[in-house]
């Protein structure tokens, strides 16, 4: 069974930076996960595990009917 992470877990600033770089993305590509990570770390140090940030990503994503291509942080 796949588990969503909980919406009223991710702060609200977190949540909308990751929907504004969304809303910059091409539908005709996939949203590659390292580099939204990059783009909301540098933004601010959230209090989430990476782990939890990239399920929050993808799941905003998905949401926002884009692609999406899993990725290393170091790739």
């Amino acid at each position: 069974m796949t588990s969503y992470p909980k919406r009223n877990l991710l702060p609200d600033h977190i949540r909308n930076a990751i929907r504004a770089y969304l809303r910059k993305a091409s539908p005709d590509r996939p949203v590659v996960i390292s580099s939204v990570m990059r783009e909301i770390r540098t933004l601010s140090e959230p209090e989430l595990a990476d782990d939890e940030l990239k399920i929050n990503i993808a799941t905003e994503a998905l949401e926002a009917g884009l692609n999406i291509h899993f990725d290393g942080p170091n790739e």
